[in-house]
């Protein structure tokens, strides 16, 4: 599956408020993603609540590695850091 394909389907899962389908897919295609494309999962992970963001140490590693690929180093280390305290 092509990354626009996820991306979409992650939106459309958003969009229905259908959080821990979001959150389920997202984790299990983490690992999918190149390096380059990670920071297309910002738009996306900044969609779910800040409560569900902040309480899973797997998605705030995700949260950082895409801030990272998009340039964002302050809060890259900011969410790893959330991750790691966890």
């Amino acid at each position: 599956m092509e990354s626009p394909e996820i991306v979409r389907q992650l939106l459309t899962h958003l969009e229905a408020h259908d959080y821990n389908v979001a959150e389920e897919s997202l984790l299990e295609t983490s690992l999918a993603w190149t390096e380059s494309s990670l920071s297309q999962l910002l738009p996306i992970l900044r969609r779910l609540p800040p409560e569900r963001l902040a309480a899973s140490p797997r998605l705030l590693t995700l949260q950082g590695k895409a801030q990272m690929a998009a340039g964002e180093q302050e809060a890259a280390a900011n969410s790893l850091e959330q991750a790691r305290l966890r």
